[in-house]
């Protein structure tokens, strides 16, 4: 468990609850950490409290918790704290525990969580989480792992100057983070552009007469079938893109699904690939095979793909009149 993590579980950054915790050997490496926050604890309920009764977060006027530190340090502070909001921001919508989560289930009643923040996490609640991949102007998941690192470090400072620094930087973290709880966070459009990029990578719809998914994918010189009669031959300038799909017919008669065909950008062009290897195997492709109603059907469809393209990949499956793409992942070139 990171800083990161231990912050929001026992913390929620500013909220370092009083909580007796049970400490196994798995949670040793937190001891530090775990006693900055029960050491701490008495305070972070009253700061809260005045930052609540501030009321600073509904004027943008957080930064008047940092008016008596070096300016070099509050304009540290304030990059750091933007990319930790964001972060929490996004993991918030995509599920995680999170210091808004927090707000939503023991600040009831006298915090209300934004519409938008609510609407966002629906909208994107069937999709996979990709924010681990999300990147936006000054924000990414490698500023924000570096972000926590050097809160990290002044939080551990026991020094009087650090001390005075940890306290305003508390406020200031709280009064932004209640700011994004409540949809007023100068930042809302990197959540808007999260949902937006989510949303392009969706990996399942209903298309046609079936409910269709991409479970997953793999890109290999040899596809592997197992039968050296059925396997597709290898070549030294192309590779193979394996999609595990699904299929589930919601139709009330038997249908046939179609395989459909890849995209992938590259060079400033799109590239179409539309045939599929001729693996006949139980388990590959779909050859006409129909499907009875509210039966679903797992299968690998296998494209061959130069070794030279790479970048973002969909598949659009066949049988598509509304000419749905769902997202199937990234490739590099080899």
């Amino acid at each position: 468990m990171d800083f990161r993590r231990a912050l929001r579980t026992n913390g929620s950054w500013l909220m370092i609850w009083q909580t007796k915790i049970k400490i196994s050997p798995a949670l040793l490496i937190l001891l530090p950490i775990l006693h900055i926050a029960e050491s701490s604890a008495a305070g972070a309920d009253k700061n809260h409290d005045l930052v609540l009764a501030d009321n600073y977060f509904a004027s943008d006027q957080c930064v008047k918790y940092l008016k008596e530190i070096a300016p070099a340090i509050t304009r540290s502070i304030m990059d750091d704290t933007k990319i930790m909001v964001i972060d929490d921001m996004l993991g918030y919508v995509t599920g995680k525990d999170t210091l808004i989560s927090r707000y939503e289930s023991e600040e009831r009643g006298q915090l209300v969580l934004a519409q938008s923040m609510l609407d966002a996490r629906k909208k994107i609640a069937t999709q996979k989480d990709f924010s681990a991949d999300f990147t936006d102007r000054d924000f990414s998941p490698e500023l924000a792992d570096a972000a926590f690192d050097r809160f990290e470090r002044l939080v551990k400072d026991k020094s009087p100057q650090g001390t005075f620094i940890v306290e305003g930087y508390w406020k200031y973290l709280d009064c932004r983070g209640i700011e994004a709880a409540i949809g007023k966070s100068p930042w809302m459009d990197y959540l808007s552009n999260y949902v937006i990029f989510s949303g392009n990578r969706k990996t399942s719809s209903h298309i046609g007469f079936f409910d269709v998914a991409v479970l997953g994918n793999v890109t290999r010189k040899n596809v592997s079938t197992g039968n050296r009669f059925a396997e597709p031959k290898p070549d030294s300038s192309s590779r193979f893109l394996i999609i595990d799909a699904s299929f589930k017919n919601t139709d009330t008669e038997s249908r046939i699904p179609q395989e459909g065909s890849l995209f992938i950008s590259y060079n400033g062009k799109e590239y179409e690939y539309d045939a599929v290897e001729p693996i006949t195997l139980e388990g590959y492709n779909i050859w006409f095979r129909k499907l009875n109603p509210l039966i679903t059907m797992k299968t690998k469809i296998v494209y061959r793909i130069p070794d030279e393209i790479e970048g973002q990949v969909y598949w659009r499956p066949g049988r598509n009149s509304s000419d749905t793409r769902l997202w199937v992942g990234d490739v590099k070139a080899q």
